[in-house]
């Protein structure tokens, strides 16, 4: 496993969650999401959206861009890898994309 592999965590109860963080102890063991998403190349700062069908994320599997995949329910696993589009990828470096509330915008740092 590389340092920058994506890992899911699943959690239902956000208060619950919180005090478990807080305590130290640990909530749910991370599960690797696959090689749909990893890959030899890092992937890193994730972002889901709200209804948890969409992931978002940046890697440098080709300079430091935005790629994407997605799922029909929240409990099917996740489509290959996709790159967000040369819209919005560029020669440069694209990161830490966030997905807002709606879902029907995308913020990123370029």
């Amino acid at each position: 496993m590389r340092s920058y592999d994506m890992y899911l965590e699943r959690n239902k109860q956000n208060c619950r969650y919180a005090r478990q963080v807080a305590s130290g102890r640990p909530i749910e063991t991370a599960q690797n999401i696959g090689k749909k998403i990893n890959t030899s190349a890092d992937e890193y700062l994730p972002a889901l959206s709200g209804d948890g069908k969409w992931l978002i994320f940046t890697s440098n599997y080709y300079n430091e861009n935005i790629y994407y995949a997605k799922r029909s329910t929240i409990d099917s696993d996740w489509s290959s890898f996709k790159s967000i589009g040369n819209a919005i990828n560029t020669p440069r470096n694209e990161a830490m994309a966030k997905i807002s509330t709606s879902g029907h915008k995308i913020y990123f740092s370029a």
